[in-house]
C-alpha cells in the first residue's frame, strides 16, 4: 500500500510500530479503543494515522542544510499536502487498508469486528 505525494509513490508501514505511534497521538488509549472511533475523528487526526504509517515505512533523510537526520515531511507538510490533495474516500480507503494491516484482517473480517465492537457497545451501555 502506498501514497502519493508530488507525484512521488511512498509506501505505508502496517507495522505494531505504527499502532504504538498511533497510540502515542491520542493519549496512550488502547489501539482497539482508537480504531475504533475512527470515524468520530477530527480530519486532522485521520491524517495523523496515515503519518504514522508513512514514518513508519519512510525512515528519517540526512537534511543537507545541518546534516542531521529529520523526517521526509514533518507531520505539518504531509498534512498540508493531503489537505490540498486528497478527498475522503482517499483517506477512508488509505485508513482502512492500515487498519487493516496492522491487525492482519480481510474486509469481511474488518467489517465484522467493527458491527461485533458496536453489538458490545450496546450490550453493555446500561451497565
Amino acid at each position: 500500500m502506498f501514497t502519493v505525494i508530488d507525484g512521488q509513490e511512498y509506501p505505508l508501514a502496517t507495522t505494531l510500530r505504527v499502532a504504538y505511534m498511533v497510540q502515542g497521538q491520542h493519549n496512550h488509549k488502547p489501539y482497539t479503543e482508537v480504531f475504533k472511533g475512527i470515524g468520530d475523528m477530527t480530519v486532522e487526526d485521520q491524517i495523523g494515522i496515515i503519518y504514522a504509517a508513512f514514518c513508519c515505512a519512510n525512515p528519517n533523510v540526512q537534511d543537507i542544510k545541518t546534516g542531521k537526520m529529520r523526517p521526509q515531511f514533518t507531520r505539518e507538510e504531509f498534512q498540508n499536502y493531503y489537505l490540498d490533495n486528497y478527498n475522503l474516500k482517499d483517506l477512508m480507503d488509505q485508513l482502512q487498508e492500515v487498519i487493516q494491516g496492522i491487525m492482519g484482517t480481510t474486509d469481511e473480517e474488518f467489517e465484522a469486528a467493527r458491527a461485533g465492537a458496536s453489538d458490545v457497545d450496546e450490550d453493555t451501555a446500561g451497565e
